[in-house]
């Protein structure tokens, strides 16, 4: 990610800053107190900080700007300027010209949160910089901002803390951030270890209801089998056929008839019956209907996802390929005639191209099919809700009808209203019939819920077989990453101490560097107690460090873009500075890799004081960086 252009917009109007940034070192210069640093607090609430150090001069403007070029693509990102925490952002796919020539129209609003429906502006913002969305300790996603603690160096956290200060400040979401931005980070080894302990969890459950069922059945003090249960049960439905046989037998044998017309009793119920058939055929076409928009909303998405693999493979295929031109016309197949163009061109259509027109193109459509995605999911995931409660609501009203039809046969069944004892005597058997049935059916659905129980277990079991050693290979490699990570940092921090004016006697005798992201502190030789002015500069060779290691180290996630607004706090005296100065400019330039650092300071060394390092005027108090704001 690097920052091409930043405007702000004053309360009245007008335009408050505006300059434009470039790869390499970007200097902002400027007496004390002439508005560096409110520059500086500008461009990390613009990329996503949360808030920006308020100043007079800030709480004239009412909102922010900042072209960025994020993986070869460039992006516009609004903020408003306000007091208040967690202010969204607007976010346009091209130049900030560009978005003033349509008016400000096209661009997407996302808030600081992610919503059911809606994605944050730092989910975007991760996905353009092939980031994974990251959840921290409170099953919260990692933020710009909280990535942003450690690229912008300010002034007012205290020196012995590596990340920007915050209160209320969790160790884990900082060792989260770190290893996200070194590249130790691996998002497939953090989706097993979740999965490993759904896993874990889903297997103790089944585990345990296992062993209920088991206990039950011993209790009985049998040892059933579904093939013999299945034998009663046949046995059992046999003789209740007989039994209802009999009894029907018996009834039509009596003298004593019901009259032609039915009760009102009878008429009722077969009223009910027909409002229950009724009932359940709309029931039944609902169901069908809702499993179809479900199947449907799943092939949606699937296609939705595919749709984005495809733009990636294609992005991925033409950079490993190239260009290939069409010599032919697709549709009438003659040759394309070869047009002389001044700017980069179509080459079937003619049509221009902007600069960095296809990558921005791509994560346009990206984004746009990743909001229809999480959109979709949404809406899927009530269908699913809803077709999970009509289900059972059927097989409710499925249970209904049955009774009820069984009720109505019977009914129709019945010829007479006399009893005798023979009759009474099959009911009686009737019953102890159905409560066989009722008790074999459940203790072949107990054995049944048993064999699937012990298949579900075993196939777990297995699975989380895999998934440890998965995890214990990839944790392995994560961990060879984090040495050779924490190497390089050490070494180039030793290699900016050493290079440093001879203030600090540990600093140039110093042979290990120790860092604990999640504690938030750092030494070396296991010190951390130097001079007010060393303590900043050992803080800030450490920073510097981790950057330029992530231009030398491919598998780092940092983007590439340090911010410093710290280069000579606590009195450091102005030949001290400018050493510092001339040292990481010098580094960041022995480096073929695009980067970008923008640094602040009231001492810049005159070799640097150069078009090609500086952005705009050296300040003073006369002629401040945040300009034509009401005074009043």
């Amino acid at each position: 990610m690097f920052v091409e252009r930043l405007v702000i917009i004053a309360n009245s109007g007008e335009t408050a800053y505006d300059e434009f940034f470039h790869l390499g070192s970007n200097i902002i210069r400027g007496r004390n107190s002439s508005g560096k640093s409110t520059v500086a607090n500008f461009i990390f609430y613009a990329l996503g900080g949360d808030t920006y150090r308020p100043t007079d001069a800030a709480n004239e403007c009412r909102e922010i700007y900042a072209q960025v070029k994020v993986s070869g693509a460039v992006m516009t990102l609004k903020r408003p300027i306000a007091r208040s925490h967690h202010q969204p952002m607007s976010i346009f796919w091209g130049t900030f010209e560009e978005a003033k020539k349509s008016n400000f129209k096209g661009w997407s609003h996302y808030p600081y949160r992610e919503t059911v429906n809606k994605e944050s502006f730092s989910n975007i913002l991760f996905n353009a910089m092939g980031l994974p969305l990251v959840r921290s300790d409170s099953d919260s996603k990692i933020t710009m901002h909280q990535l942003l603690r450690l690229i912008f160096v300010d002034q007012e956290s205290p020196s012995e803390n590596l990340f920007r200060f915050e209160r209320f400040d969790q160790p884990l979401t900082r060792q989260t951030v770190a290893e996200l931005l070194i590249g130790v980070y691996d998002d497939e080894l953090y989706s097993e270890r979740l999965l490993l302990r759904e896993q874990q969890k889903k297997l103790e459950d089944k585990q345990t209801e296992l062993r209920g069922i088991q206990k039950v059945l011993e209790s009985s003090g049998q040892q059933d089998d579904l093939g013999r249960l299945r034998k009663d049960l046949a046995k059992a439905h046999e003789q209740l056929i007989t039994v209802e046989s009999e009894v029907t037998t018996l009834r039509n044998r009596a003298t004593v008839k019901l009259q032609a017309n039915s009760s009102p009793q009878v008429l009722k119920a077969q009223e009910e019956f027909l409002a229950l058939r009724q009932e359940l055929s709309n029931a039944t076409n609902r169901l069908k209907s809702l499993e179809f928009d479900v199947v449907d909303s799943q092939q949606f998405i699937q296609t939705l996802e595919e749709r984005i693999q495809n733009l990636s493979d294609s992005s991925r295929a033409k950079k490993v390929l190239g260009e290939l031109p069409l010599e032919f016309c697709p549709q009438c197949m003659r040759p394309l005639v070869d047009h002389e163009l001044a700017t980069p061109a179509c080459s079937l259509c003619k049509n221009p191209f902007e600069e960095n027109f296809e990558a921005g193109y791509v994560r346009r459509l990206e984004q746009e099919l990743r909001q229809q995605i999480k959109e979709s999911k949404t809406m899927l995931e009530e269908k699913q809700i809803a077709l999970s409660e009509l289900a059972s609501k059927h097989s409710q009203i499925v249970e209904q009808y049955r009774v009820k039809q069984r009720a109505i046969d019977a009914d129709n069944n019945r010829a007479t209203s006399t009893r005798d004892q023979r009759i009474d005597a099959l009911l009686i058997k009737k019953g102890n019939t159905q409560a066989t049935i009722k008790y074999v059916s459940e203790k072949i659905q107990a054995l049944q819920l048993l064999e699937t129980l012990s298949k579900e277990i075993k196939a777990l079991q297995g699975s989380v077989g895999e998934l440890r050693r998965s995890i214990e290979v990839r944790s392995n490699k994560e961990q060879q990453n984090i040495n050779r990570a924490m190497r390089k940092i050490e070494a180039i921090t030793l290699e900016l101490l050493r290079a440093d004016l001879h203030r600090q006697q540990q600093f140039q005798s110093g042979k290990k560097i120790e860092i604990d992201f999640r504690r938030d502190v750092f030494s070396l030789d296991e010190q951390n107690n130097f001079s007010a002015s060393s303590n900043v500069l050992f803080k800030n060779a450490v920073r510097f460090a981790i950057f330029f290691a992530s231009l030398e180290l491919k598998f780092f996630r940092f983007p590439r873009l340090i911010i410093c607004d710290n280069m000579e706090d606590k009195g450091m005296e102005e030949e001290r500075s400018q050493n510092f100065q001339r040292v990481i400019v010098g580094k960041a330039e022995s480096y073929n890799v695009a980067h970008q650092l923008i640094f602040t300071t009231s001492k810049i060394d005159p070799s640097l004081e150069k078009p090609k390092y500086t952005i705009g005027k050296n300040y003073s108090e006369t002629s401040k960086s945040i300009r034509n704001v009401d005074a009043t």
